[in-house]
């Protein structure tokens, strides 16, 4: 019968003193718990010694130093971190506030972008640049697998979910301290939102044809005339229609679903005034319909924007590249509702209909229009008609 191979390897190695003197020293070389080869003295100078004491660790079980073998890798210390009925995030509720939604996607991210990556990797293994190389594929993408590049915000939302949890290890105690600390955010690089004119945005309205189905014209119709977020939208309960307003009280996300909740949670439940022609159309879609489905039906998200791209080409009002050089998506709606209701209802008023919480995010959200400039040519022609007069002279 064979002899049993031993879970180690011996290794010899000479050492020269700062005397100059010339030692050998033994260590032995093991995989841990990931299967990475470790190497680990022994202290011992003589291969006998070593040997023995080998065999006695192997004996006792010992031969993964105790302190390291207990560090969890990082998938197993993170697998429960952002489940929202676990304990981490029912004791974080106590001191601010975490939704469902928001708790779900960030373990989604982990589940995506970082345990198929270093999952495997023990909790105190991760590295600055580690970290930076995650950063680097996910802002490049890798065309060798199709990999595909991410937008600057989704790369910081990926490294935020697990810098969460390394700053947890070491409040707890369980690290010393993270690598995290070390890493700058990616910078952002913001697009400015562009949005329609008065007269383009009537015009593509005015003609639901424009639009591949009448429930994405009515979709488009009511984000235009409510300022409604498109979650909101798509998450929009028959029961929350009225006849002259909807009530927001929930929201749809991608790859989440739907959640009693806003962008600013209960803040943000409101109701919202309808203009006729979009109560009229909302009143065709709830028809027949029960009080919990959704007005718009089982709309995927991505549709939002979609819709308005492809109704503003079969309109023929503008192309797909003229569309992302002008910065306009669905989300421009919300814009584009801001901008026109503004200075015909007081900033108040408008902020309760759009859930906004400050003057600045009102503001961020007003844009110049054709008018403002009229206005503004008028009140030169009176102030500065003097100059023309002296000119004339």
């Amino acid at each position: 019968m064979g002899r049993r191979a031993l879970p180690y390897s011996l290794l010899k190695r000479k050492i020269t003193l700062e005397s100059g003197k010339v030692i050998t020293m033994y260590s032995y070389r093991i995989k841990d718990e990931t299967g990475k080869l470790r190497t680990i003295a022994t202290g011992k100078s003589t291969k006998t010694e070593a040997t023995a004491y080998l065999m006695e660790l192997h004996k006792l079980g010992k031969l993964l130093p105790e302190t390291k073998s207990r560090v969890p890798t990082i998938e197993s210390y993170s697998a429960e971190f952002w489940k929202f009925d676990g304990p981490r995030v029912q004791s974080a509720l106590l001191r601010k506030r975490l939704t469902p939604a928001y708790c779900n996607a960030n373990h989604r991210t982990l589940e995506l972008h970082w345990w198929p990556v270093y999952g495997k990797k023990r909790l105190d293994e991760l590295t600055v640049r580690d970290i930076e190389a995650l950063i680097t594929l996910k802002s490049k993408g890798d065309p060798s697998d199709g990999t595909k590049p991410l937008s600057t915000k989704m790369t910081n939302q990926i490294i935020l979910a697990m810098k969460a949890v390394y700053a947890e290890a070491v409040r707890l105690g369980d690290l010393d301290s993270s690598p995290f600390e070390k890493v700058q955010a990616v910078q952002l690089k913001k697009t400015a939102r562009g949005m329609l004119t008065p007269k383009e945005a009537f015009q593509l309205l005015a003609n639901p044809a424009h639009f591949e189905t009448p429930v994405l014209w009515a979709l488009n119709l009511t984000a235009a005339t409510t300022g409604a977020r498109a979650g909101e939208l798509l998450g929009l309960k028959v029961k929350y229609v009225h006849d002259d307003r909807i009530e927001i009280r929930g929201v749809k996300r991608a790859k989440v679903g739907f959640a009693e909740d806003t962008k600013t949670g209960e803040r943000g439940f409101r109701f919202i005034p309808l203009p006729k022609a979009t109560a009229t159309a909302l009143a065709t879609l709830c028809k027949d319909k029960k009080p919990d489905d959704f007005v718009f039906g089982e709309l995927p998200f991505y549709i939002t924007s979609q819709s308005i791209s492809e109704a503003l080409e079969k309109a023929g009002m503008m192309s797909k590249k003229e569309r992302v050089d002008r910065g306009v998506d669905f989300h421009s709606w919300r814009h584009w509702y801001n901008t026109m209701i503004r200075g015909k209802a007081s900033d108040v008023a408008l902020r309760s209909t759009t859930g906004h919480q400050t003057e600045a995010m009102t503001q961020n959200y007003s844009h110049q229009l054709e008018e403002h400039l009229v206005e503004v040519r008028t009140a030169q022609d009176k102030v500065f008609a003097a100059l023309g007069a002296m000119q004339a002279k």
